[in-house]
């Protein structure tokens, strides 16, 4: 991981190989916690994972599931995290069915559903489309009293913004804060890419001066978003300059809007 995190610091953006390399090594040394966040960042960072990423994760899905058959039939009292962890095994196979029968067998045996179990059911239904089943999942959380944490929102909030739908989003980012949760580098990135979809660039740069201002680092997704969502050729400079000086890689794009302007 040392190695890893050079090649970031060096301004080499590593590929879809190295991290399969990665994430391959942590399955093979039983660290499924980190491989699973590796896979988050490799997906966070638009990196789309391929078939190798996915049949490295689908083998370590079989593993899991014969040790959690082996356990339940020992006796082993397994707990919250044990079946969160086969619940987004099933879930990153879009496997919901299965899913949903865990969950009830974790109620059933008097294991706390908790907020991950929600946010990994939440974030599959809405990337299968299921916009209706991850509201109604959201409001069973609220009923049942289990707090949504940053991720719940923002997986919401993502979800509304890609819909288009802005007053949902704006609202349900409010309802966040009051609850505690401060939005994140992805809610921004969500909040901004939203309002710049409409259009609305003076609302997007004000969501980015802001997060500036609380202290978070924008990554290239949100300086690409947001240069190639300006107007003003000598703003998007600016903002380019800004972006190579706080040592981040621009996309191609951004790369070739700023030879324009030389």
């Amino acid at each position: 991981m040392h190695l890893f995190e050079q090649m970031e610091k060096g301004g080499i953006r590593p590929d879809t190989v190295a991290y399969n390399i990665l994430i391959d090594g942590y399955c093979k040394k039983e660290n499924l916690e980190e491989a699973k966040r590796l896979f988050e960042a490799m997906e966070k960072g638009g990196m789309r994972a391929n078939i190798v990423t996915y049949t490295i994760l689908i083998d370590r899905l079989e593993e899991a599931k014969r040790l959690f058959g082996e356990m339940e039939k020992g006796g082993v009292r397994l707990d919250t995290i044990t079946y969160n962890t086969l619940i987004d095994a099933y879930c990153k196979e879009e496997k919901m069915e299965q899913a949903y029968k865990l969950r009830s067998r974790m109620e059933a045996r008097g294991v706390r559903v908790d907020t991950v179990t929600y946010n990994l059911l939440i974030d599959t239904s809405c990337k299968k489309g299921d916009f209706k089943e991850a509201e109604r999942l959201f409001e069973e959380m609220e009923k049942k009293d289990v707090r949504g944490d940053k991720v719940t929102y923002t997986i919401l909030i993502d979800k509304y913004c890609k819909k288009g739908n802005m007053t949902k989003a704006r609202k349900l980012r409010g309802v966040m804060e009051v609850m505690g949760n401060m939005p994140d580098l992805y809610t921004y990135a969500s909040l901004i890419h939203g309002e710049l979809s409409f259009g609305k660039l003076d609302e997007a740069l004000k969501l980015f001066s802001e997060m500036k201002q609380t202290g978070i680092i924008p990554n290239d997704f949100t300086y690409t978003t947001i240069i190639l969502g300006q107007c003003r050729p000598d703003e998007a400079l600016r903002l380019y300059d800004e972006m190579i000086e706080a040592g981040i890689t621009p996309n191609d794009w951004v790369a070739f809007i700023q030879r324009l302007g030389s």
